[in-house]
C-alpha cells in the first residue's frame, strides 16, 4: 500500500519537474527572442546596405526617376543608412520604436525583392548578376524571418 500511495507522489513530482523544465525553456526562448531579432536586423541591414551599393553601380536612380543622378542618390542614402543604424540601436536596446524600425526594414527587404524581381520579368536587365540576385532573395528570406520574430514580439 505504501508503494502505491508513493507511486502518485513521484508521477507528481516528475510532472512538476517536466512542467518546470518546459517552463524555463519557454521563458529561454522568450529572452532569446530579442537577440534573434538583433541578429536578423542587423544581416538584412548589411544585405540592404550592399544592395544600395550595387544599386548605385546600375544606376538605380534612373530605373526609379529619381533626380540628382549620382549625387542626389548619395544624399538620399545619408539619412537612410542613419535611419537603418538607429533602428538597429533601438532593438539592441528593445525598445517599441526599434520593433517598428524592424518592420520597416523587413519591409524594405521584401519591396526590394519584389520591385526588383518585376523589373527583371519585364526586361530590365538590372540586377541579374549572381551577386545581386543572391543579395536580393536573401534579403527576401532574412525579412520574412524579421518579420516574423517582430511581430511574434509585438504580440508577446
Amino acid at each position: 500500500m505504501k508503494l502505491h500511495k508513493m507511486k502518485p507522489l513521484n508521477l507528481q513530482r516528475s510532472a512538476l519537474r517536466q512542467e518546470a523544465t518546459l517552463t524555463l525553456l519557454c521563458e529561454s526562448e522568450a529572452e532569446s527572442m530579442p537577440e534573434i531579432l538583433f541578429w536578423l536586423y542587423l544581416a538584412n541591414a548589411v544585405l540592404l546596405i550592399t544592395h544600395e551599393i550595387d544599386s548605385a553601380y546600375w544606376q538605380e536612380w534612373k530605373m526609379f526617376g529619381i533626380p540628382g543622378g549620382i549625387n542626389g542618390f548619395l544624399i538620399l542614402h545619408i539619412p537612410l543608412v542613419f535611419l537603418v543604424l538607429y533602428g538597429l540601436v533601438l532593438v539592441l536596446q528593445q525598445t517599441f520604436s526599434g520593433l517598428i524600425f524592424s518592420l520597416l526594414l523587413s519591409f524594405a527587404g521584401i519591396f526590394a525583392f519584389v520591385v526588383h524581381t518585376l523589373f527583371i520579368k519585364l526586361g530590365r536587365q538590372e540586377f541579374r548578376t549572381p551577386v545581386s540576385l543572391g543579395i536580393l532573395i536573401a534579403s527576401f528570406i532574412v525579412s520574412l524571418a524579421q518579420a516574423a520574430v517582430t511581430v511574434l514580439l509585438i504580440m508577446d
